[in-house]
C-alpha cells in the first residue's frame, strides 16, 4: 500500500481493477490509492480513469473525492473517449450514489449522436445509470432528454441482441424516469419478450413485470404471458419477488387465477406473518384491496395478514408535504373551502386534502412528477385512483404540469372550474361521513375465504378527475409534447424558486 505513490497511473488502475474483479474487499488499499489518484488524475488517460471509476464502484468503495476529481478532469476530455468509458463512467457514478455531477449532462450530449456505437451491454449500461441519477422526480437536464430520445430510436434493433437481464435493466430504466418517450419504448420491449419469456428466471419476470406496470403499460397479452411463464417458478420466487408480482397485477387490474388462488395466499401468508418488510406487506394490502375490487374472495389474504398489510401500508404511505401542496391548499381556502390536508382513510390510503364542496366530500390529489412518466400517469397513481373509485370517492387530480402553466388567478378559476364538475355526483359521499362506507373484515365459510376491506359500496363506486382545462374555458390537452417538455423542464432550471419549486410527496 505505501508502494502505491509511485506506481504509474496505469499500475494504479490494474490493480484497483485485479482486486474489484476477484471481489477481495481491501479497503485500506482503495483509501491509499484514493490519496495517490486525486493528486495524478490528470494523468490518467479517459479509459484508465473510467476503468479506475469501474473499480471503485464495483468494490463499493465511494470515494468522493476521486469521483469529483475525475468528473473535473474528464470533462473536457469527453469527445475522445470510447463508448465503453462513457458508459462506465456512467454505471460507476450511478453505482455508488454520486450526487450527479455537470460531468453527466455533457457525456449525454456527447453519447447522443454516437448511440449507434454503443455495444447493446454498453447501451443498457447507460440508461441503467441515467435512470438511477436522474429519478422521476427530479427535473432532467435537456441533454439527458435528449440523449434519452436517441436511445428509444435505436432501440427495437438492440431488443434481438439482449439477454433477459438485459430486458430487465433497460426496462427498468425506461420505467424509473420522468420522460414520455420511454413510454414506446416500453411497448416493444414487452412486445419482444413475449417469445421469449420461458428463458426469464423468477427475478427477472418480477423486475419486467413491475416494470411495465410501474409504467402503466398493461398490455394484456404480455401479462397473459407472464403469467404462463411464472406459474411453474411459483416455489422459487423470493418473498419480495412475490410480492412484487401481485403488485404489479393488481396495478394493472388483470386477472391471472393460474397465479393468484388458494396456493397462492397458502404461501403468501406464511411470508406475510414472517416478514417484517414494511414495503412488501404494502404492496400485499394494495393487492388485497384488488381482490375486493374484483369480489375475488378465493384469492384473498387471511384476515390475520391482512391487518399487517394494512398497518404497514399506512406507514409507507407517510409524506412530506411540498410548496406545491401548499399553493393548492391555499387555493382551495381562497374558493371558501377548508381544506382538512394529509387525511389517512380506512382503507389506509391518505388524501393530500379533503373538502366539503356543496354538499359532497371530494377529495383532492396533488401530484407532483413522481406521479407521471411524462404526462401520464403512472401505475402506482393509476391503482390508487382506481382503488379511491371502487370505495366510493370522488377525487380531482392535480398535476403539476397543468399548474405550473397558470398564473395564481388563473390557478384559483382552473381549481373551481374543476371542482364545479363534481356536482350533482357523489350522493355516496353525503350519505357516508367515513368517505368509504363500512370497512369490514369477515370471514365467510369453512375454507377461510375472506372478504376484508370490500366494505359495501358496490359497484358504481367513486370518479377521478384530472385537471385538463385552463382558467379561459380553453381545454389544454394533458399532453405535452417533448418540445413543451424540455421548454418547461429548462423554465424550471433557469428560475427554480419562481414557483416554489416541486418536492416529491
Amino acid at each position: 500500500t505505501p508502494q502505491l505513490a509511485q506506481f504509474r497511473p496505469q499500475e494504479v488502475g490494474n490493480v484497483m481493477w485485479a482486486f474489484a474483479r476477484m471481489g477481495h474487499v481491501a479497503p485500506a488499499l482503495f483509501e491509499a490509492a484514493a490519496h495517490a489518484i486525486v493528486s495524478r488524475i490528470d494523468e490518467y488517460e479517459g479509459q484508465s480513469a473510467s476503468t479506475m471509476l469501474w473499480a471503485f464502484a464495483t468494490a463499493n468503495h465511494p470515494a468522493p473525492r476521486v469521483f469529483d476529481a475525475a468528473a473535473r478532469s474528464l470533462t473536457p476530455r469527453l469527445a475522445s473517449l470510447q463508448p465503453q468509458s462513457l458508459s462506465m463512467i456512467v454505471w460507476a457514478f450511478a453505482t455508488v450514489g454520486h450526487a450527479p455531477h455537470p460531468l453527466i449532462p455533457a457525456l449525454a450530449k456527447e453519447a447522443a449522436p454516437r448511440i449507434d456505437d454503443f455495444s447493446c451491454a454498453e447501451y443498457v449500461n447507460l440508461m441503467w445509470g441515467m435512470a438511477i441519477l436522474y429519478p422521476s422526480c427530479d427535473f432532467m437536464p435537456t441533454e439527458v432528454a435528449t440523449l434519452l430520445d436517441a436511445a428509444a430510436t435505436v432501440v427495437r434493433k438492440r431488443l434481438g441482441e439482449l439477454t433477459p437481464q438485459g430486458f430487465c435493466n433497460l426496462a427498468w430504466a425506461f420505467s424509473s424516469v420522468n420522460y414520455l418517450t420511454p413510454r414506446a419504448v416500453l411497448n416493444e420491449i414487452a412486445e419482444a419478450t413475449l417469445p421469449r419469456l420461458s428463458e426469464f428466471n423468477e427475478q427477472s419476470l418480477s423486475v419486467l413485470t413491475l416494470s411495465m406496470s410501474r409504467a402503466g403499460i398493461a398490455e394484456p397479452a404480455f401479462l397473459d404471458a407472464v403469467s404462463r411463464a411464472a406459474v411453474p417458478l411459483m416455489q422459487k420466487f423470493t418473498d419480495d419477488g412475490l410480492c412484487t408480482l401481485a403488485w404489479a397485477f393488481a396495478a394493472a387490474d388483470h386477472p391471472a387465477p393460474a397465479l393468484f388462488n388458494r396456493a397462492f395466499v397458502r404461501r403468501i401468508d406464511t411470508i406475510g406473518m414472517s416478514t417484517d418488510d414494511i414495503g412488501s406487506l404494502a404492496k400485499l394490502h394494495q393487492y388485497q384491496l384488488w381482490c375486493c375490487e374484483r369480489s375475488d374472495q378465493n384469492a384473498s389474504l387471511s384476515p390475520a395478514l391482512q391487518a399487517r398489510c394494512i398497518d404497514a401500508f399506512k406507514q409507507s404511505t407517510k409524506r412530506p408535504t411540498s410548496s406545491f401542496q401548499a399553493q393548492v391548499g391555499k387555493t382551495l381556502s381562497a374558493l371558501g373551502t377548508t381544506p382538512k390536508e394529509e387525511v389517512l382513510l380506512d382503507s389506509g390510503y391518505t388524501l393530500d386534502y379533503v373538502i366539503d364542496w356543496n354538499g359532497v366530500r371530494v377529495g383532492v390529489e396533488v401530484d407532483g412528477p413522481q406521479h407521471f412518466q411524462g404526462n401520464r400517469a403512472r401505475g402506482s397513481t393509476l391503482l390508487k385512483q382506481r382503488q379511491l373509485a371502487h370505495l366510493g370517492w370522488q377525487v380531482v387530480s392535480v398535476p403539476y404540469f397543468v399548474w405550473y402553466y397558470m398564473t395564481p388567478s388563473e390557478q384559483t378559476e382552473y381549481l373551481s372550474t374543476l371542482l364545479h364538475t363534481i356536482q350533482g355526483v357523489g350522493a355516496r359521499n353525503r350519505a357516508e361521513p367515513g368517505g368509504e362506507g363500512h370497512i369490514s373484515t369477515v370471514v365467510s365459510g369453512d375454507d377461510g375465504t375472506t372478504n376484508s376491506l370490500c366494505g359495501d359500496l358496490g359497484g358504481d363506486g367513486g370518479s377521478i378527475r384530472t385537471a385538463s382545462g385552463n382558467a379561459h374555458g380553453i381545454h389544454r390537452t394533458t399532453t405535452m409534447s417533448a418540445n413543451e417538455t424540455h421548454l418547461f423542464r429548462t423554465q424550471h432550471a433557469k428560475n427554480p424558486g419562481k414557483q416554489g419549486g416541486v418536492t416529491c410527496i
